[in-house]
């Protein structure tokens, strides 16, 4: 199965083996990634915020140090970046739950009861609606791949790669922004206290979007110098500098369709978020994907404006669906 997502990708030949030993250990990693995340989500829970971050934040510098020795000292190659990770998610893993042990946070942790097991099956059920709008959000770069393969060459998908990259580690904050709030929007919702949950709103929207404008600043005004982060590519130099602009452009918006989504989701309306999502990905920017290359056919780099035009059209539905809701905040206890 492995083989077949890889293919589907484009990977061959020698990108293939490199990927495929790469993703088999990552599929290790992942086992205790899950976890870890669990057990410091607990620590954060009970309001040990300060030992989480501080966890984490050493489980990534282990990840750090081993990239540098594998790499650096002893020339392992590739596949050590996998055994890096493997290493930090370990180590997160053994931290936090010694962590939790210690301070003796989940009484009886280890006696599993059927009631316990009554409860996981409620938080799947409340957690099943985020699972989803994950997996849709994040099939997005796997779309533009594929598009990319089949109307443009190797080039743009080492540029998608870069690009891809930089858009990750500027749209995380504004996904810490809004996700944050999700409790917040809960407990006042709860307690009836409605104008509170729109004061909520109101200022996330701000802030993300003096966020957003900040890093597509930041980004737009030093591109040359964010590229070059990602060592020797002169040769695709000029179209990640085209295509990063491109991609950039909308992302002060993306924090409004997103804290809708979280609102959405923090008042009952899981299966209206997930619509939305859903018209989104595959109603909006599926068809762009594969239809802008038949609009530009000369041009293969405009494939990206997908993404831009997506986040207004996507916008846009969510805005026309909230003025016109007018019962959003009826309290569902």
């Amino acid at each position: 199965m492995l083989d077949n997502i890889l293919y589907s990708l484009g990977a061959e030949g020698l990108v293939f083996e490199l990927a495929k030993q790469y993703l088999l250990i990552q599929l290790i990693s992942n086992i205790f990634s899950s976890m870890a995340y669990t057990f410091t989500s607990c620590i954060r829970s009970f309001g040990h915020t300060k030992y989480e971050l501080i966890i984490i934040s050493l489980s990534v510098l282990v990840n750090i140090i081993f990239n540098a020795l594998f790499i650096f000292v002893f020339n392992l190659g590739f596949k050590s970046l996998a055994i890096s990770t493997l290493i930090g998610e370990v180590f997160c893993f053994i931290i936090s739950l010694t962590y939790i042990l210690k301070n003796k946070l989940l009484n009886n942790f280890f006696k599993i009861r059927v009631n316990d097991l009554k409860r996981a099956i409620e938080l799947f059920k409340l957690g099943f609606f985020q699972t989803i709008i994950q997996i849709l959000s994040s099939s997005a770069g796997i779309f533009i791949n594929n598009s990319l393969i089949l109307n443009a060459n190797i080039n743009y998908i080492a540029v998608w790669n870069v690009v891809q990259k930089i858009y990750s580690i500027a749209f995380m904050p504004i996904v810490g922004l809004t996700q944050g709030i999700r409790n917040i929007i809960s407990y006042f919702m709860y307690n009836d206290k409605n104008h509170q949950v729109i004061k909520t709103i109101k200022l996330t929207i701000f802030y993300s979007l003096i966020y957003g404008l900040f890093i597509s600043l930041i980004i737009f005004l030093f591109t040359p110098n964010i590229i070059h982060i990602f060592g020797n590519i002169d040769a695709i130099y000029d179209l990640i500098l085209y295509a990063i602009k491109i991609v950039i452009s909308t992302l002060p918006f993306i924090g409004i369709f997103y804290t809708i989504i979280v609102l959405l989701e923090s008042i009952g309306r899981e299966r209206i978020a997930l619509f939305l999502i859903v018209c989104r990905q595959f109603l909006i920017m599926i068809p762009l994907i594969y239809s802008l290359p038949f609009i530009f056919k000369d041009n293969s780099i405009l494939i990206f404006l997908a993404m831009p035009i997506t986040d207004i059209l996507s916008l846009l539905l969510s805005i026309i669906f909230i003025i016109f809701n007018k019962n959003l905040f009826k309290n569902k206890k």
